[in-house]
């Protein structure tokens, strides 16, 4: 996967899988 930010819809997909992998880091936190 290409991180090139200069390209909006792959800056938002590189955001998402960014904020699933903290929410899942968070959840695995928490118990």
């Amino acid at each position: 996967m290409a991180h090139d930010m200069s390209d909006p819809a792959m800056a938002a997909a590189m955001e998402r899988d960014i904020r699933t992998r903290f929410w899942v880091a968070l959840g695995l936190t928490i118990p």
